[in-house]
């Protein structure tokens, strides 16, 4: 899966940061340019990241699911911070919904 793949080369890069507390640090920073939520993310999380930080960056909720990025991160993350314009610029070319 190419959005996978997306998230473990941000996350090597050093333009991800994971967990919702450092993503909300790094989106009151000014560092985060846009969120991103696994697919089974609570629903109260979801709530809390779009009125904390919704007027702040994109919020993008993406197909992969917690257990996925357990694997690829080693420990359960529900929200992501991206913090480089080119990768968010990707990972809203991969989330677009078909036909746009």
């Amino acid at each position: 899966m190419k959005l996978l793949g997306l998230v473990t080369i941000c996350r090597k890069a050093g333009k991800l940061v994971c967990g919702f507390d450092p993503a909300g640090e790094a989106v009151a920073s000014g560092r985060a340019v846009c969120l991103l939520l696994a697919q089974d993310a609570s629903p109260r999380t979801v709530k809390e990241a779009r009125f904390q930080w919704g007027q702040q960056v994109p919020i993008r909720e993406t197909p992969l699911t917690m257990e996925a990025l357990e694997q690829c991160f080693h420990r359960r993350v529900a929200v992501m911070a991206v913090c480089d314009e080119g990768f968010a610029r990707r990972f809203a070319q991969l989330l677009e919904p078909e036909g746009k």
